[in-house]
């Protein structure tokens, strides 16, 4: 085993905690930190922002050893080699984070979950006998018409007619339910505005195996406008047929988001080979040119991978949570 990939399989994380993707400024300012680094970059202090940024995020993070602590920032980037293997190391626990944990473990099991959440709560709409016992509770003891009406309705046509009755009364789950339609569509809008966003930096960069992700990164979010105008074209949130077809969107949706997950994990080896390469970067001056040349270039092209990587696992993470939001404040509509 190579003593990169040794590395690598150091770090650990923990699959018990719930997924958080970095933030796009913390992912900028941890890589402007490393090129800082590597550079031999001096800031007015000594030390730049994003150095002194970085030493704080390792300290937090229970990445540095005691003597490294106590040296302060300036004392622990002062040795450019060990600098730098720190900067990577942190880079290797978001790599891991994002690309073995989210995109090849966490992801898939929710995507799994949400699509059965949805299927299970498709089927109650249809069952006669769920939506009577549903539509009772949403209606509430005190409408004792009402709760006739429900109780002699033989199909789900009968049913669909007293829901509207019932609805009048059921205003807070109706509004509860415009809410989670409006943050899924946020979502999904966001999926949209960075794959826009990823495919501009792909042709700007030139970049081969970038211009690969962004059109993975495309195709990955390709139903999220067509479910986009689906959601906003939602009227009647009591018609129960309307209610299915809605879920049913979404159900279909968990399939794109699967496959999106799927092409996401597929380029784990060709970022890890991006990673392993930063390890030769330890601000050698005797480096050629070219080799330093070769090592920006690389940075920069990592750097472009675990930004957009963070964002769109966080996107994908988020569109997940509302899509399961959506389908249980629909049920709470007809009180399912």
């Amino acid at each position: 085993m190579s003593q990169e990939n040794a590395m690598q399989d150091d770090i650990v994380i923990d699959e018990n905690e719930e997924f958080v993707a970095p933030e796009t400024g913390h992912v900028e300012l941890v890589f402007q930190a490393l090129g800082d680094t590597v550079n031999n970059i001096a800031g007015t202090e000594g030390l730049t922002t994003a150095q002194v940024y970085l030493h704080g995020v390792l300290g937090a993070s229970g990445g540095l050893s005691y003597t490294q602590s106590i040296a302060g920032a300036e004392g622990f980037f002062a040795n450019v080699k060990e600098g730098a293997q720190k900067a990577i190391e942190y880079i290797k626990k978001m790599f891991k984070s994002i690309w073995g944990f989210f995109f090849k473990k966490q992801g898939p099991e929710e995507t799994k979950n949400v699509y059965k959440e949805l299927a299970e709560n498709m089927a109650a709409l249809k069952s006669v006998d769920e939506v009577k016992a549903g539509l009772k509770r949403a209606a509430g003891s005190d409408s004792k018409e009402l709760v006739e009406h429900i109780s002699k309705a033989t199909s789900i046509s009968e049913l669909n007619t007293v829901s509207k009755e019932v609805a009048k009364k059921n205003t807070k789950a109706q509004q509860g339910l415009v809410v989670k339609i409006n943050q899924l569509v946020e979502s999904l809008e966001g999926e949209v505005k960075l794959a826009e966003e990823v495919e501009a930096e792909a042709k700007k960069s030139g970049e081969a195996s970038y211009t690969a992700w962004a059109s993975g990164v495309k195709g990955g979010v390709s139903g999220a406008q067509s479910l986009i105008t689906k959601l906003k074209g939602v009227r009647d949130l009591t018609d129960l047929k309307a209610a299915e077809d809605t879920l049913g969107d979404l159900k279909s949706h968990t399939q794109v988001i699967e496959r999106a997950l799927e092409a996401a994990g597929g380029t784990e080896s060709r970022v890890q080979g991006m990673i392993d390469t930063l390890s030769k970067l330890d601000g050698n001056e005797s480096a050629s040119d070219e080799a330093k040349k070769q090592g920006d270039e690389n940075l920069k092209a990592l750097q472009l991978f675990m930004k957009s990587a963070a964002r769109y696992s966080g996107l994908l993470k988020r569109t997940l949570s509302h899509m399961k939001s959506v389908n249980t404040a629909t049920g709470k509509v007809f009180g399912i």
